[in-house]
């Protein structure tokens, strides 16, 4: 419904933008370095270089200023934010956004796997894996992925709650 919200409403999709402006802006500059105890040690000044390099790489190979403008104002808008990592073969990850509506409780999946996301039944804290429907025109067909391989961000809701709601919920019922 959020999405409908701020398709419909310019005042909406204003107030997201605006406010992703305000926070992300061209988005945020990493710099690896050593520990203020090591902020002389040339091998720990080489490591930080190393460590930046990497960094950089990633950064790049992912357009990530681009992806975290992206994720603020879908994390906002959705109330949580989905990313999945793909470790490549020559040591790269790539990342990818899952759509909320991705993330499906599996046909007859136990209770502990409800939103799509499998917890651990005395921790719900804890995902173990997400449930993530690809192919809309097969719906049972249904990806198990490991939770490490996803990064889900939720917001305006506790820990224990497994999904995040919209900052735009309580504005539904208005349009």
């Amino acid at each position: 419904q959020a999405r409908w919200v701020v398709t419909k409403n310019p005042l909406a999709t204003g107030a997201l933008t605006t406010f992703r402006n305000f926070t992300i802006r061209t988005g945020y500059k990493y710099e690896a370095q050593p520990d203020k105890r090591f902020a002389t040690n040339p091998v720990a000044l080489e490591l930080a270089y190393q460590v930046q390099d990497l960094v950089d790489d990633f950064i790049d190979l992912n357009q990530w200023s681009v992806r975290e403008r992206s994720a603020f104002y879908r994390s906002r808008r959705d109330g949580e934010v989905f990313i999945r990592c793909f470790p490549q073969d020559d040591g790269t990850t790539i990342v990818r956004f899952v759509e909320p509506e991705q993330v499906r409780m599996p046909t007859g999946a136990p209770r502990q796997y409800l939103y799509g996301i499998l917890t651990d039944s005395k921790d719900i804290e804890l995902p173990l894996k997400y449930s993530v429907q690809y192919d809309v025109d097969n719906p049972a067909e249904m990806e198990e992925i490991d939770a490490d391989e996803i990064a889900h961000l939720k917001l305006n809701v506790d820990e224990c709650v497994k999904r995040g709601l919209s900052d735009l919920y309580s504005t539904g019922e208005a349009f």
